[in-house]
């Protein structure tokens, strides 16, 4: 089957992505129903990169000195001539017609932007296909309130009208962390009116290259962090479920607490902490003697005390 006319830019920032963008690459022009417009956006001058993306059909953009991720996307977002745009990261890659199904999604249902399945790639284990997730939320306030719970979506699995996208700012260029989960936050709330495809998927590989910026010290991120939650805290302020948008936040902040903490990124965990306190109540999870501890001791000292007993544990088992 022939592919239609691109209606559709796929942007792809590249840093020191010799290893992984032909997969990207090749899994976007596997695609039989429809052949977008590829925007590959170079982040910092890499040669071995150049010559790889020459041998396909794309527009080269080259940021001479890296700019980070965001300014790589708002940059091929200025150079998008189409009607539709989707991003993609260059260490992820797409199955099936993903492409196709979001252009028809936005174009039946007259939508500024698109949520589409995605899955984990760990390794060679994959994850829970997220698709059931977010689609039975219809209005703009329940998607708002499970936003700011967690239940977020991933950069290649959203596509936008073009026009809409540059009308809300693109991406912000200072984000360091939470980039996708801030701009489809953003998106909602600044009432772009939305719609779900249930064709193909994106596939979001989670590795430890110190080229992602998953595998960055949360640490260093707390302003990205504070950033993030202070937005989301903001429009809360002024939505009608308002509470439950705090609420949701609320527990999703201590959940990442948890995690930074056990990551020994503790000053990003006592901001996290702080942010779910004042956001409401905390549902501690856990055995009964878990949570009185957590309630007498804080959550930091519980968690290093855990880890000590676990340690303490394992060298009698080796005795």
């Amino acid at each position: 089957m022939t592919a239609s006319t691109p209606d559709l830019s796929v942007v792809i920032p590249a840093h020191r992505a010799i290893g992984t963008i032909a997969r990207t690459l090749e899994s976007v022009f596997a695609q039989e129903l429809v052949r977008p417009e590829v925007i590959v956006v170079i982040d910092g001058a890499d040669l071995e990169t150049e010559r790889l993306v020459a041998g396909y059909p794309v527009q080269v953009v080259v940021n001479p000195v890296p700019r980070g991720s965001q300014q790589a996307r708002n940059r091929g977002l200025a150079a998008v001539s189409t009607e539709y745009v989707a991003f993609l990261d260059s260490d992820d890659y797409i199955i099936g017609e993903l492409h196709h199904g979001m252009l028809e999604s936005l174009r039946q249902a007259g939508a500024d932007i698109v949520f589409a399945p995605w899955n984990h790639d760990i390794g060679n284990a994959t994850g829970h296909l997220h698709r059931d997730d977010l689609e039975s939320l219809a209005s703009r306030d329940s998607l708002l309130v499970a936003w700011a719970g967690g239940r977020v979506s991933q950069t290649g699995a959203m596509a936008w009208r073009t026009e809409s996208l540059r009308a809300i700012g693109g991406w912000d260029a200072a984000l360091t962390r939470f980039q996708d989960a801030e701009i489809g936050f953003r998106s909602i709330a600044c009432g772009l009116t939305h719609c779900f495809s249930r064709e193909g998927q994106l596939v979001y590989v989670l590795h430890d290259s110190d080229t992602r910026v998953t595998a960055r010290p949360w640490d260093r991120d707390r302003w990205a962090l504070d950033r993030f939650f202070s937005y989301m805290e903001e429009v809360s302020r002024h939505r009608p479920h308002g509470a439950a948008m705090r609420a949701a936040l609320s527990n999703w902040a201590y959940h990442l607490a948890v995690q930074a903490f056990r990551s020994k990124n503790r000053e990003a965990g006592r901001l996290l902490l702080r942010i779910a306190k004042r956001n409401g109540a905390l549902r501690l999870s856990g055995s009964l003697p878990t949570r009185l501890a957590t309630r007498i001791i804080g959550l930091e000292r519980k968690i290093d005390f855990a880890e000590r007993i676990a340690w303490l544990r394992r060298g009698r088992s080796r005795v």
